[in-house]
């Protein structure tokens, strides 16, 4: 990992409080799917958690830029984030984590929560941009139909991709127009929607709250641990 120097190239409001950033290194930048890194505002504090927070890409790697996405609150770190425009720059330690797609993996079920579907967008837009052999089952949860970010690029790429099939989970609101279920990810849910989940690498992202529950979920499957990859976002 190293620090890079970055310059914000736009922003792209997602939801009404989650926002992409897309941002260009001065320099070369490396990540695998999957990956995070750490935006620092306070550079002479690096300890300082107001200011500095990790994020994860929301983009496949390879490309000439790179995204992060956040859910804008009220916090100090939103609050710089909000005041940045474009050709604003700041410093970036990249890349980190190690729950990173796998190419070996060609059967996947990922599990993400709300802002937890950016690791997810960077692992799939890869497998699809890269013409990967996977075959790929999400299952996103929120809380209304509003708050699914990204929702356009996964309505695409589940047009035109017959390896990938997408679940919606809400917690408020109808079914139709897309959403499958009301109500949170079950163990029951995934058993009827998901016949073959045995088989299938499973990936959880999301806030802490959503991880620990979907590792009860994962227990009443029976999940192999070893064919577990999970990453909670703290302080999303």
């Amino acid at each position: 990992m190293k620090d890079v120097r970055c310059t914000l190239k736009k922003k792209t409001l997602r939801t009404g409080d989650v926002m992409t950033f897309r941002m260009v290194a001065e320099e070369p930048v490396d990540f695998l799917a999957g990956q995070f890194l750490q935006v620092i505002f306070d550079e002479e504090n690096r300890k300082n958690k107001e200011l500095n927070k990790f994020l994860s890409f929301s983009c496949a790697p390879g490309k000439e830029y790179f995204d992060f996405t956040k859910k804008i609150g009220g916090s100090v770190f939103c609050e710089q984030l909000k005041k940045m425009e474009k050709g604003d720059t700041v410093l970036i330690k990249l890349p980190m984590g190690r729950c990173v797609f796998d190419p070996a993996h060609k059967e996947i079920l990922f599990l993400a929560g709300g802002i937890g579907i950016t690791p997810v967008i960077s692992i799939i837009e890869h497998i699809i941009e890269t013409a990967i052999e996977a075959n790929i089952a999400l299952v996103y949860a929120n809380r209304t139909a509003e708050d699914i970010a990204f929702k356009e690029e996964l309505e695409n790429w589940n047009r035109q991709n017959s390896n990938l099939r997408i679940i919606h989970v809400l917690e408020q609101g109808g079914q139709g127009n897309g959403i499958n279920h009301i109500g949170f990810i079950t163990a029951d849910l995934i058993r009827d929607e998901i016949a073959d989940y045995r088989e299938r690498e499973l990936y959880i992202f999301g806030p802490p709250a959503m991880v620990n529950a979907m590792k009860d979920v994962r227990e009443e499957l029976e999940y192999d641990k070893a064919h577990v990859h999970s990453e909670s976002f703290m302080g999303y």
